[in-house]
């Protein structure tokens, strides 16, 4: 994992002197700046336990695992995703979305059953909801695509937002009232905006 100002001149590696064995990915700033969280799997091991969400301070020092996942049947940890004003991070597990409380020692499966689908958990700025993709079966196109929904933070209350083309990567606006999102719809990937309740869909580029 590597730190570096806007301009890409100054940059730092600060997991340069931890051991090589593990791939570490989806870093994330802490709302202070002084910690980076991030994901780690051991692609060596039949019983990974060094798989799971760290924490570290800036520097790279005082590493940390806060939430082991072990468990080689079900992967490896994608798509950390840290609420910046508190202790809980998303991250996907075999398709499943899980929200880790630090402060609770908890972690709950916000997806729920076996089969799901999901892909690219965020949170919204005031961590109330949770925006992601998730494959749904498209009887025009005969063929299960992605699409965007949003569900409360306890995994409740799910709500389709996109119905055509296949969609995924959504991100929330700064102000909460809009999400962007990659859109196959025109027949090429591109960025769309849509309203947070669904509605006003409008592609936004033409490249």
């Amino acid at each position: 994992i590597w730190t570096s100002d806007i301009l890409g001149t100054e940059q730092v590696n600060v997991t340069e002197k931890l051991t090589r064995s593990l791939f570490r990915t989806y870093p994330n700033w802490s709302a202070d700046k002084r910690q980076i969280s991030f994901l780690a799997y051991d692609p060596t091991q039949e019983l990974r336990t060094s798989n799971g969400l760290w924490l570290m301070q800036a520097d790279g020092t005082a590493v940390q695992k806060i939430v082991s996942t072990p468990d080689p049947g079900l992967g490896r940890p994608q798509y950390l995703n840290w609420f910046n004003r508190g202790s809980q991070f998303l991250f996907l597990l075999s398709d499943r979305i899980f929200i880790y409380n630090h402060e609770s020692a908890s972690t709950t499966n916000l997806s729920g059953v076996f089969d799901a689908s999901d892909s690219a958990p965020v949170w919204t700025y005031d961590g109330k909801s949770i925006l992601y993709a998730a494959y749904q079966y498209d009887p025009r196109l005969l063929k299960n695509v992605r699409q965007i929904f949003i569900m409360d933070a306890d995994g409740g209350h799910r709500r389709q937002l996109t119905m055509d083309g296949d969609n995924y990567g959504p991100a929330i606006s700064p102000d909460g009232s809009q999400v962007a999102y990659i859109s196959f719809k025109s027949g090429y990937p591109e960025i769309w905006l849509i309203d947070i309740n669904g509605y006003n869909p409008i592609q936004v580029t033409s490249l």
